[in-house]
This record gives structure tokens, sequence and C-alpha cells, in this order.
């Protein structure tokens, strides 16, 4: 039976990776399709393990010229052989585009990330579909919404077993943090973890949160570490060594653990906080501070509910 993953993100390559490899799928029946408007080297790294996973992979790097990016990608989708689909971002264009060829009889879903888990965000919507996108879908032929892929999926495979799911009921744990690195390190190290700014703040907002996680940076000791968000790489911080690694902050992190037997883990409460949250030798520290949009306390308050208690809550308007 062949299988085709439609991904988009770095994490959604570690979960398909892990699907495939829980279920024993074979390489030779698995397709990858994975669709991005992004290209560095994190998306470059996830995209090539996980296309060692399948016998047929496509990076479709999309400009979003509408109609010839959608045009083209149906082309793509339209070559390969599939029976099931297992897909995350359950409203991207590409994902509806697949389903609505109409070559599947089996549909899986799996975790996108916290749009999972926030009862406001997108996914937790019916059709998830703006009338401009809606639109321009229809003339492709799509016959699908969220809503329906609620109602096909046959499972939902999620990182998240603790949380309640907007996309499915019926979930299946799987964990892409059961081989986290621990060596012989000694003493602690501090990280701060960035975020894509410009969707968690106000414009106005974002140079004050810059500054006061500089200066807040300077109170952490001597092993203080940056990572960037995969679509926000650009960003630095003064006084910390910016990690620049084709990884993901999971998988840096661990690698971390190899060197420092704790890692003291900063953010806004991050999707890589809430994936690290009961990992031995991991503190998580919440970092608030105002002009945050209101999807960044929802993900407080989401964490509240799984039971997850940071070591620290810190208020930045104190270092601002």
């Amino acid at each position: 039976m062949k299988s085709l993953f439609i991904c988009g993100t770095p994490l959604q390559s570690l979960i398909a990776a892990k699907i495939i490899e829980e279920n024993d799928l074979a390489a030779e029946d698995c397709s990858l399709f994975f669709y991005s408007g992004v290209r560095n080297r994190k998306y470059d790294y996830y995209y090539g393990l996980l296309s060692e996973r399948c016998s047929k992979s496509v990076f479709y790097f999309c400009d979003f010229r509408f109609p010839s990016y959608l045009a083209k990608a149906k082309r793509i989708l339209s070559d390969m052989e599939y029976t099931s689909v297992y897909l995350a971002s359950v409203n991207s264009v590409f994902s509806l585009l697949a389903l609505s060829l109409k070559k599947h009889s089996f549909l899986y879903t799996f975790d996108d990330g916290t749009a999972n888990l926030s009862p406001k965000s997108s996914y937790a919507a019916t059709f998830g579909l703006t009338m401009k996108k809606f639109l321009g879908l229809k003339v492709f032929g799509n016959s699908y919404s969220i809503d329906r892929i609620r109602k096909e999926s046959l499972a939902h495979y999620t990182i998240y077993p603790d949380f309640k799911n907007n996309i499915s009921h019926n979930l299946i744990p799987v964990t892409i943090l059961d081989t986290v690195n621990r060596g012989v390190g000694v003493g602690e190290c501090a990280v701060i973890l960035g975020t894509v700014f410009r969707e968690a703040y106000e414009t106005a907002a974002i140079p004050r949160v810059i500054d006061s996680l500089e200066n807040f940076s300077t109170t952490l000791g001597k092993h203080v570490y940056f990572i960037p968000h995969p679509r926000d790489e650009e960003v630095t911080l003064r006084n910390c060594e910016k990690l620049d690694s084709e990884k993901i902050a999971e998988d840096v992190i661990s690698d971390l653990l190899l060197q420092f037997a704790s890692v003291n883990l900063h953010g806004f409460c991050s999707s890589a906080q809430i994936n690290m949250a009961h990992v031995a030798g991991v503190s998580n520290v919440f970092l608030t501070i105002t002009g945050a949009k209101p999807l960044v306390w929802e993900m407080y308050d989401l964490a509240s509910q799984a039971g997850i208690s940071p070591a620290a809550v810190i208020d930045l308007d104190s270092y601002g």
C-alpha cells in the first residue's frame, strides 16, 4: 500500500519519520511532498532525513504566485502514487489538493505543533479557509475542509497525548525525544529560545522585547546560548552565543545535554518547551512581557491545563 506524506516544517518531518519507523513502512512504499516558502539549512536538513525513508521525494519551494503555484503542485501530486495520505497542516492548500484528487482510500493526520492545541487557532475552525483561498482552491477542484478531514481521519498521531487535540480524539502517541542525548556533562547552561517575533508581538513592541531579552541574558551566567526560530533565523541577541545549527531546538538541546549536566530553557512557552517539559536535565523557565499577542498567552494557559509547571516565570518588563 503506497503512502504519501505531506510535510511543511522540520517538526512535521520528525513526526513523519517516527510514523514510518513505528509502522515499519518500507521506503519503496512511501512518497514525500515537502513544501515551504522558506529554504534554509534547517529545512534542507530535515527534508533530507525524511526523504531517506521515501523512494520518491519532492521539495516544493513555493513562491505563492497564484495560480501558477497551485497548478504546478497539482501536477506534481497527480504524478504521485498513493492510497494512504498522512498530513499535518489541515488547512494547507497542498493537503487539500492532494485529498481532492481522490486517489486515497485512507487518511491519517499528525501534529503540526501547538496549532493543534489552541482552541483559538485556525485548526479549531470548521472550514479553516478564507473566502479568497476557498474560491482559489475551488478552481482547482478542492472538495475538502478541516471538518471533512476531521471526519475522515482514521487516527491522529500526536506528540501531545495529554492535551485535547483540535483534529481528532482518536490519538496515537508518538515521541520525537526517545533518543535524547545524555552524557557525563558538568555544570549548567542557559538557553533562550527565539520565536517568530512578528507573529507573537505587535510590531511596535518587538524592539523592546529584543532589548529586554538582551538585558536579561546578562544575568544568566557564563554559558548563555540563543536558538532562533527556524522561520526567524536572522535574529541575534547581544551577549548570547547564537547556536546557528541545521537542527531544530529539541535536537540542539539534546546535544547540549552531552556537554552540560543541566539546561535552563528560557522561552515564551514555546512548543519546544512543551515538548521538552519532562526531559531529565531540562528546567523550563517561562518568560512574559507586555505587547504579546493573544496566541502567546494561550500557550501559557494550555501548559497549565496539561500540568506543565515551569521552574520559574520571569517578567521581562523589568529588564526593558
